[in-house]
């Protein structure tokens, strides 16, 4: 299945059909728009018409593509031809009257040789000299070009972005270069790049020709390199979150509340010690389904674990050390 038909269209398709039948093919199969038992199925699928776009949308991949169908076109054709003339090779002989002077035979001798020897222009210098027709070789496909390096781009993105996926245009500058390497001109442009739900840090995406240009070589891929920026209120190892809440002596053995905001913008309200039990230093408290959304399965989250750092007073007067000697006495005798 060629990139047209990948997307439903004919090879006579304007841009505006072609951008309408991408976006249709992406509302179908995109992997966040398909249920779990489909999911594996649509991003092979959502993966194909993407690349088809990508190349049908930008008018000098277009125009390569085009021309390498021709080509295939073509020599299927010839490949077909061949085969047939091979297969009649092996079951037809042709028969030819050739007249030998200076012999003693009165009537014309029958020859018989392979039909193929007749479509072959050679000459013969004596019937016992002849030469088996050599077959002139021809490159079936067109000329590939090598091509350059990929262009590597590395962008920042927030944790917040991370986490909801987020559409961007990314800016940067692609370069032009002349055969010696010699830098012709620098351009300034622009690509859509949606990050996705659940996106780590370092991981890379290519673009198929989007990179840099030099002459006598196909244009280079762009290879975006994705990193997160530390937050202020997170750490995050892998799909999970952590935080570190530091509270006092005195609520660590008593009562508290405190809130905070999570990524997905909603306040998370906590309380402790509203009974016997207290808050020790380093004790970690683990929020299943909290933390990250993971990749390519954003319908499922890590965790959130919160850790405890309790904050001791660097001195007590004689008065508070003698409140907390009677206080804990008082509760070794109960």
């Amino acid at each position: 299945m060629n990139h047209y038909q990948q997307l439903n269209l004919s090879q006579h398709a304007t841009r505006e059909e072609i951008k309408s039948a991408y976006k249709k093919m992406a509302l179908l199969y995109h992997p966040d728009k398909v249920s779990q038992d489909k999911k594996s199925q649509a991003v092979e699928i959502f993966s194909k018409a993407n690349e088809a776009y990508h190349i049908l949308s930008d008018q000098e991949l277009r125009k390569k593509y085009d021309h390498s169908l021709r080509m295939q076109k073509t020599n299927t054709n010839s490949a077909r031809f061949f085969e047939m003339m091979t297969k009649t090779k092996k079951k037809t002989t042709h028969q030819t009257k050739i007249k030998i002077p200076n012999r003693p035979f009165k009537t014309p001798v029958k020859i018989r040789f392979p039909l193929s020897h007749s479509y072959t222009h050679h000459s013969y210098s004596s019937m016992h000299q002849q030469t088996k027709p050599k077959l002139q070789k021809y490159n079936t496909f067109p000329f590939i070009k090598k091509q350059l390096k990929p262009t590597k781009k590395t962008f920042l993105f927030t944790l917040e972005q991370a986490y909801h996926g987020s559409n961007q245009i990314l800016k940067f500058e692609r370069i032009y270069y002349d055969q010696k390497n010699y830098v012709l001109k620098k351009k300034k442009t622009k690509i859509k790049f949606m990050i996705p739900k659940g996106a780590k840090d370092g991981q890379q995406f290519t673009f198929e020709r989007k990179g840099n240009k030099k002459e006598g070589y196909q244009t280079a891929d762009l290879v975006i390199a994705i990193r997160v920026m530390k937050h202020n209120t997170f750490k995050r190892k892998g799909d999970d979150l952590y935080i570190t809440k530091t509270i006092s002596l005195r609520q660590s053995l008593s009562s508290f509340k405190f809130q905070f905001q999570l990524l997905n913008k909603k306040m998370l309200n906590l309380k402790f010690g509203y009974d016997e039990s207290i808050v020790e230093p380093g004790k970690q408290l683990v929020l299943k389904g909290l933390g990250m959304p993971k990749f390519n399965n954003s319908s499922q989250f890590g965790n959130l674990t919160i850790t405890f750092d309790v904050q001791f007073p660097k001195t007590l007067s004689f008065k508070q050390k003698e409140m907390l000697n009677n206080t804990f006495s008082s509760s070794k005798k109960n």
